[in-house]
């Protein structure tokens, strides 16, 4: 994803927080090229029990130069246990 410094991005991925199963930062971001504005999560339109929505997490490009941002899907009680999805997002901030 190229992004122009000073922009906020977001990234948006499906979750189902029922399940105890959320999204999180797997370590943290280089803070010269992006920082984290918010996380939020959205529920779905339509309120159906036990369905999912999506988390949002938005970013701001910092500064020149390349990142990745990497998210981990998992239940955070479940330690030493891989995570059930792992998302990376290539940044580059011009």
């Amino acid at each position: 994803m190229e992004v122009v410094a000073g922009e906020v991005f977001d990234l948006t991925l499906q979750s189902n927080p029922t399940t105890g199963f959320r999204w999180d930062l797997a370590g943290p971001v280089d803070e010269a090229v992006v920082s984290l504005v918010e996380h939020r999560y959205m529920p779905p339109a339509k309120q159906i029990p036990g369905r999912g929505g999506s988390e949002v997490w938005s970013f701001r490009a910092v500064g020149p130069g390349e990142t990745d941002i990497v998210l981990v899907y998992a239940r955070s009680w479940e330690k030493g246990k891989p995570p059930a999805r792992r998302m990376v997002y290539h940044i580059v901030v011009e």
